[in-house]
């Protein structure tokens, strides 16, 4: 039997009403996985290795904690009769990105998944646990806390339905905008959440540093709190204490590490000299890749740099209310003034992201249904907006995209060292001449 698996992770479960990979399914695969016939074994364990080898490329975590929840049961189940392949199998789901890097992996889990995990039993007081099953009851008890929940919540607005982490430019590529009262609904909760002892303050800390706007909420929320508690109290002025009062990375000239900078959308000369530039996308997060970007076909691509934490996909309503016009990201202005802008429109059956430019006035575009869904923006901290450009590396011209003026590159830039992480990307980079 021929199966997939990369595929199968790609559409995995972003429609939460008819999953491709349910409970019952895995459950089933890990039975067949155990059966007596031996052709039938060894194909479920093969394809059961195939899915966590491709966990990584999942738009949710929820096919990892299905496996991960049936894997665990199978061992407490069968904890008096040792099967190898189970704790290998078991401790190579643990190792994977989703459960050894909860703190960093960015994709949501639908409660139904979660669920499966909470019906696990405990193990008794009195016996004897392995230590694959002591790991396994650790990172079981971390993904149910209340934070992850939480951190769930916001990931699942961060993050694009359908739309998984293909390369390791996962930390380049902008959030979603999220509107002011669901961000102000979800750091309410998290607030709430480290006031009453459930989080920590390193957890609230992670939002903060991942959403800009997040962390301009939690201290305006903050500063509302009034509180008889001194444990309240205590936690008040302690999380005050930790949350950054500048925003990072404001500007490209002290960084020569663009791995958050790195966007992977390029601008290109149009064919049509009077069109301007085109927008087409790399780092396989957008469609077309950037592979396509033959130096005898396309000349001079020139890449958006941009860190992470202040770019936003946006929708097209939010425009003018939300987000002011000016924080919108430029390609080009033509002879007439015109402005080009960058869309985003989200396809769940490729699982990337369609970029493209579009002229004229984004407020204009919301009555056709052929518009772009999303347009690229920027979030301001403080009242101040941060550094984006567009950057040449042949002809080391670099260029504000908001006022679309020509800028002093800085001379680190320069270096044969200073590259994107991403193969496709560094392939770029290396074509400085």
């Amino acid at each position: 039997m021929s199966v997939n698996a990369t595929e199968i992770f790609l559409v995995d479960n972003y429609d939460v009403d008819r999953p491709k990979l349910s409970l019952r399914v895995i459950r089933k695969w890990v039975a067949l996985a155990f059966s007596a016939d031996p052709l039938c074994s060894t194909t479920f364990r093969r394809l059961i290795d195939r899915l966590v080898e491709s966990s990584e490329l999942s738009s949710t975590t929820d096919t990892t904690m299905y496996l991960f929840a049936c894997l665990l049961g199978w061992k407490l189940a069968h904890e008096n009769q040792p099967v190898p392949y189970i704790d290998d199998m078991l401790k190579r789901v643990m190792e994977t990105d989703p459960l050894e890097h909860l703190n960093s992996w960015n994709r949501p889990t639908h409660d139904a998944a979660l669920q499966s995990l909470r019906d696990i039993p405990s193990p008794s007081a009195d016996s004897a646990s392995s230590s694959t099953v002591t790991k396994a009851f650790s990172i079981l008890r971390d993904v149910l806390s209340p934070f992850r929940g939480i951190w769930g919540d916001f990931c699942s607005r961060w993050i694009f339905t359908g739309i998984g982490n293909h390369s390791l430019s996962a930390d380049s590529i902008p959030l979603r905008f999220i509107s002011s009262r669901t961000r102000e609904r979800l750091c309410g909760s998290l607030l709430c959440t480290f006031l009453i002892g459930k989080c920590n303050v390193s957890e609230v800390l992670q939002i903060a540093s991942h959403d800009i706007e997040c962390l301009q909420m939690i201290f305006r929320l903050l500063h509302t709190v009034t509180t008889t508690s001194d444990d309240v109290a205590n936690r008040v002025v302690k999380l005050r204490s930790r949350l950054p009062t500048t925003a990072p990375s404001y500007s490209l000239s002290c960084l020569e590490d663009l791995n958050q900078w790195c966007t992977g959308i390029y601008r290109t000369p149009s064919r049509d000299k009077s069109a301007g530039f085109q927008v087409r996308g790399g780092h396989n997060h957008y469609m077309p890749c950037m592979s396509k970007f033959d130096s005898k076909v396309v000349h001079s691509p020139e890449i958006l740099l941009g860190h992470q934490s202040f770019l936003r996909w946006t929708p097209i309503s939010a425009i003018g209310s939300g987000i002011p016009r000016e924080n919108i990201v430029r390609v080009a202005r033509d002879r007439d003034r015109r402005v080009t802008f960058i869309s985003g429109t989200p396809d769940q059956a490729s699982s990337t992201i369609t970029v493209s430019a579009v002229a004229g006035d984004p407020e204009t575009w919301a009555p056709s249904q052929t518009t772009p869904s999303h347009v690229l923006t920027c979030c301001s901290f403080n009242g101040r907006r941060p550094d984006v450009y567009w950057y040449n590396c042949g002809t080391r011209r670099l260029v504000d995209a908001f006022t679309l003026e020509e800028l002093e590159t800085p001379s680190w830039m320069w270096s044969e060292n200073v590259s994107c992480p991403v193969w496709e990307c560094g392939f770029w980079w290396k074509q400085i001449p």
